[in-house]
């Protein structure tokens, strides 16, 4: 799995509001929501944990009873990420009925529990041990770490686009305009080709 975090996320066309620093409420001490996207094949949309989740749908139903569009379009997600020379790069969900993979691209799910992250209910989280077994992880694990949530991206961001990895120097390159096959009934994408992440 490679793994990068966001800069920010987009629900409809609407970037999702600043969260809180920790221990921080005033308006100021608020930064862009960190997600740590992992790329997952075996995924067939994007599985998110609950926070992010919450975010996500409270925000597509925001836009969609507003009124100015309707609910596929108010609950289109992007992740955009940091480019390695400066920019932003987005990647969006697949929408729309594919011709080979029919319709399911785009499903939205919420994993309860990421237990390596220090995410889920605190009693699970306090049996959750290191490899090693040495080490507790549960609880307060994730205070520290550079994310605030995890999301899986899986088929609906992937297919159709060229990835490549790059272990020795730790970077992915992707060709973030879209291959559709002849037939696909597609949402216009303003993801940007050719750039890297």
């Amino acid at each position: 799995h490679y793994a990068v975090i966001t800069t920010a996320v987009v629900v409809g066309g609407r970037r999702l509001p600043p969260v809180a620093a920790e221990g921080d409420v005033a308006e100021e001490g608020r930064r862009p929501r960190r997600v740590l996207c992992i790329f997952d094949t075996g995924t067939t949309g994007v599985s998110m944990t609950p926070g992010l989740h919450a975010a996500y749908y409270n925000e597509a139903m925001k836009s969609a009873a507003a009124g100015s569009i309707p609910f596929s379009q108010a609950r289109r997600l992007e992740f955009v990420f940091e480019q390695e020379g400066g920019g932003e790069l987005v990647l969006d969900m697949f929408a729309g009925r594919h011709p080979q993979y029919g319709p399911g691209l785009d499903l939205v799910t919420m994993v309860e529990e990421v237990a390596w992250a220090g995410i889920g209910d605190p009693q699970s989280l306090s049996s959750y041990r290191s490899p090693d077994g040495r080490t507790a992880l549960g609880g307060d694990v994730a205070q520290g770490l550079p994310f605030d949530d995890v999301a899986f991206l899986g088929l609906g961001f992937l297919l159709g686009r060229r990835l490549v990895f790059d272990a020795t120097g730790r970077r992915l390159a992707i060709d973030v305009a879209r291959t559709v096959p002849p037939g696909a009934a597609v949402a216009p994408s303003r993801a940007m080709a050719g750039q890297r992440v």
